[in-house]
C-alpha cells in the first residue's frame, strides 16, 4: 500500500470550504425546521381559541386544549391544573404518559409553585425527568409552566408543557403558550360564571317545582320521575347536550301550570266531567306564563305549552300535529303518558306496564310520535327507564 499523502495547502483549504459549507447547510435545515415549526404552531393558536371559545364546562375546555397543544401544536405531554374545590387539581392531560403516575388530580410541586408565584417557568436539564414533577414524561429533558390568570389577577390555574429534547422549549414557545393561556383564562372564567349563573338558574327551577308538593305531592313525584327518563329517551334520539339540559327542565317543570287548578279538580276522585277537564287543560297556558318572565327558561316555554299536543293534531292548547310539535314536547308527552299510567291515581289503580307498553304501541302515530315510542320501548326494554325513574331528584346540567 502507498504511504498516506498529505494533503496540500489547496486541498485543507478545499474541505475547510466543503466542510463550513456542510455546516451552514445543517443549521439552514435546522432553522428552516424550526421556523415551519413555529409557523405551524402560531397558524394552529387562533385555531385553538375558536375550538375552546363559548365551551360552558371548565374540563371541557381543559381536554380541547391539552388534546390540540399534545396533536396540533407537537408538544411531547401537555397537562392543565385548575383550582377546584380550593385546591389545584389537574384535570386535562394529553400527549405521552408520566414518568411516575400520582392519584388522580394529584399536583407536581413545579406545577403549584408557578401557581403560587403567578409568573411562567422555563426548565431544562435531566431534573425534569421524575425528579421533583412526577407528572412528566419518560426522558423528559424540557419542561415549561405557564399560570392561568383570569381577570382582577384571579388565579385559575396553569399550563405545563413537555418536551424529551434539552432545546425542544424556547422562549417562542414561552410567547405561544403565554397567548394561549390569556384565551384559555378568559374562557375558563366565563365557563366558571357561566356555571355560578347555571347552578342559580336551576335553584329557582327547583323552588318553582318544589312549590308544586303544596298543591299537589303527586304532581311533584310525577315531574321529578320522568326527569331522567325523558333525557336518555332525548339522546337516544340524537338530541345534543344543550337540548338535553332544556329538555330536563322542560320535563321538570311541564306540570307547573297545575299550581293555577282548583285542588278539588286535580284531586277528584272520579273522571273529569267536560267543564272541569277544560279548566284542567289550561294548565299548560298557565305554566307557560308562569315561566314567561324568567330569561333563561325561554328555550323551554314551547315544551310547558305543547307538552299535551298530540301528533295527529287532536291535542291542546293549539292543536299542533306531526313535526311542528318541539321535539322535546313529544318526548314528555310520552313519559308522561307512561308514568301515569303506571302510577296509582284516586280514581283507578295502576296500569300492569305490559297494558301500559300496549296502549303507547297502538297510541303511537295517533296520540303520540312513533319515533319516540320506538325510542322509549327499545329502552324499557334494555332495563333502564326503571333506575333513571328513581334516581336523584336534582336536575342536573350533565
Amino acid at each position: 500500500a502507498e504511504p498516506a499523502r498529505e494533503l496540500g495547502e489547496r486541498e485543507q483549504d478545499l474541505l475547510t470550504v466543503i466542510a463550513r459549507q456542510v455546516c451552514m447547510a445543517v443549521e439552514r435545515n435546522d432553522m428552516t425546521r424550526v421556523m415551519e415549526q413555529r409557523s405551524q404552531r402560531l397558524a394552529r393558536a387562533p385555531q385553538l381559541a375558536r375550538r375552546i371559545a363559548g365551551q360552558r364546562d371548565p374540563r371541557a375546555v381543559a381536554r380541547l386544549a391539552t388534546r390540540e397543544l399534545a396533536e396540533g401544536f407537537g408538544y411531547c405531554r401537555v397537562s392543565i391544573a385548575l383550582v377546584e374545590a380550593g385546591d389545584l387539581r389537574i384535570v386535562a392531560s394529553a400527549g405521552a404518559l408520566p414518568h411516575r403516575p400520582t392519584p388522580t388530580g394529584a399536583c407536581a410541586e413545579p406545577l403549584l409553585e408557578v401557581f403560587r408565584d403567578g409568573a411562567a417557568r422555563v426548565m431544562c436539564g435531566s431534573g425534569c425527568d421524575g425528579g421533583r414533577d412526577s407528572n412528566a414524561p419518560h426522558g423528559c429533558c424540557s419542561q415549561l409552566v405557564v399560570p392561568l390568570v383570569g381577570g382582577g389577577q384571579e388565579r385559575l390555574g396553569v399550563i405545563a408543557v413537555y418536551g424529551r429534547g434539552s432545546d425542544a422549549l424556547t422562549e417562542d414557545d414561552l410567547h405561544l403558550l403565554e397567548s394561549v393561556a390569556d384565551h384559555l383564562a378568559a374562557t375558563l372564567k366565563q365557563a366558571g360564571l357561566y356555571e355560578e349563573l347555571e347552578a342559580s338558574y336551576f335553584k329557582t327551577v327547583e323552588a318553582l317545582a318544589t312549590a308544586l308538593e303544596a298543591k299537589d305531592a303527586y304532581t311533584l313525584d310525577h315531574s321529578r320521575s320522568i326527569t331522567e327518563v325523558a333525557a336518555l329517551v332525548g339522546s337516544r334520539l340524537g338530541m345534543g347536550e344543550d337540548e338535553l339540559r332544556e329538555l330536563r327542565l322542560g320535563a321538570l317543570l311541564h306540570d307547573i301550570g297545575k299550581i293555577g287548578i282548583p285542588t278539588e279538580i286535580l284531586n277528584k276522585p272520579g273522571p273529569l266531567d267536560d267543564e272541569e277537564r277544560l279548566i284542567m287543560e289550561r294548565h299548560t297556558v298557565i305554566g307557560e306564563q308562569i315561566i314567561a318572565p324568567v330569561e333563561f327558561l325561554e328555550n323551554i316555554r314551547p315544551l310547558v305549552l305543547h307538552e299535551h299536543e298530540r301528533w295527529d293534531g287532536q291535542g291542546y292548547p293549539h292543536g299542533l300535529a306531526g313535526h311542528d310539535i318541539p321535539l322535546g314536547a313529544r318526548i314528555i308527552f310520552v313519559c308522561d303518558a307512561w308514568h301515569a299510567m303506571t302510577s296509582n291515581r284516586p280514581y283507578r289503580a295502576a296500569l300492569d306496564p305490559g297494558e301500559a307498553r300496549k296502549r303507547l304501541r297502538s297510541g303511537a302515530g295517533s296520540q303520540f310520535d312513533p319515533e319516540v315510542v320506538t325510542a322509549f320501548l327499545e329502552l324499557d326494554e334494555l332495563g333502564v327507564l326503571d333506575a333513571a325513574s328513581v334516581s336523584s331528584v336534582t336536575v342536573t346540567t350533565a
